[in-house]
């Protein structure tokens, strides 16, 4: 899962570890309306969620175009 790939991001090459691939594929069939990747990103935080040190520093949300469409796409796929 740490093995490098390179992927597009922005229409650029950009090598990134297998497993940012994958959340990143997530991410954005998620936020194209993917109801089954958005599941499974769900899934996936909340694993990860439960094997990180959250709760022993401080967590800072970020408010910018990316976690507002984050937000929107999370929001649209609680009401179906």
């Amino acid at each position: 899962m740490t093995r490098q790939v390179t992927i597009k991001k922005g229409g650029q090459p950009e090598r990134v570890a297998v497993a940012d691939a994958i959340v990143t594929g997530l991410v954005q069939n998620a936020l194209a309306g993917n109801a089954r990747a958005s599941r499974v990103l769900q899934k996936y935080q909340e694993f990860a969620y439960r094997h990180s040190n959250i709760g022993t520093g401080t967590l800072t949300f970020v408010d910018d175009e990316y976690t507002r469409a984050v937000a929107t796409s999370i929001s649209r796929n609680d009401d179906e």
